[in-house]
């Protein structure tokens, strides 16, 4: 963690002490570019819900991992 180039980003987050910050870098990676957005990664992670649409029907579900 502390040879990582963008590690003072992740030390910089409140709250974010010496056991959350390198897990906060493991979760969004050293590739700024692979999400989106905050949604794109909730979504990958299983936080955001799963919409379903199919002609009149619509079902939102919590993934379960």
């Amino acid at each position: 963690m502390k040879q990582h180039p963008n590690a003072h980003l992740f030390n910089s987050l409140r709250g974010a002490g010496p056991a959350l910050a390198p897990r906060l870098l493991c979760a969004f990676g050293a590739q700024k570019d692979r999400w989106e957005d905050a949604d794109s990664l909730a979504a990958f992670s299983g936080l955001a819900p799963v919409t379903r649409k199919s002609g009149k029907q619509l079902q939102v579900q919590r993934r379960y991992a």
